[in-house]
């Protein structure tokens, strides 16, 4: 087994480890669970291009299955009905989007994350408390941005597909309240 590793800089000069992982195809599954007894996510490469590897063949798990329907049942019909695969980075966008939906989630994990930890002083500077309403509130919700061509079209059409039923769920789950809401 060979590691090829790098490290990439981030915007806000966060680093970031990445690698390729080249092994023989009898030792595929030791190596998966090497690295989920580690805790460390694979994920394939969307442009790999084997030409530029030797042409060793790209082994994709976890996320994408076969027939490229990734392997969450939520989200497995919806992709059978689009046209167009959708990328890695498009399929982490849907688990992010249905992540944030969910009434488990929780806001506080959110604001003590590392990534966020740059906007604290200027909070608690401006005298707001964040962490004493996000649990009163439990509103739920995502904006999803990214670079423009990236597919956020195809994502957001694609989680609605994926979604429709438990919209319809949530509508008729207390029909003599129903709400205005069109959306």
């Amino acid at each position: 087994m060979k590691i090829k590793a790098f490290v990439v800089t981030l915007p806000g000069d966060q680093l970031e480890l990445r690698g390729c992982v080249f092994s023989r195809h009898k030792n595929v599954s030791l190596v998966k669970n090497a690295f989920e007894a580690a805790h460390v996510e694979l994920t394939p490469i969307w442009n790999y291009n084997p030409s530029l590897f030797f042409e060793i063949p790209h082994l994709t798990f976890n996320h994408v299955g076969d027939d490229g329907i990734a392997q969450e049942d939520w989200l497995a019909p919806a992709l059978r009905q689009c046209w167009t695969n959708l990328k890695p980075h498009q399929l982490t966008a849907l688990r992010f989007l249905r992540n944030n939906e969910s009434p488990n989630n929780d806001p506080v994990l959110v604001w003590n994350h590392p990534i966020n930890a740059w906007l604290h002083p200027l909070i608690h500077q401006a005298g707001i408390n964040p962490t004493s309403n996000l649990m009163a509130s439990r509103c739920r919700g995502s904006i999803l941005a990214d670079d423009m061509g990236l597919g956020k079209t195809l994502t957001t059409l694609a989680y609605i597909l994926a979604t429709n039923d438990a919209a319809v769920d949530y509508y008729w789950a207390d029909w003599t309240h129903q709400s205005a809401a069109t959306l």
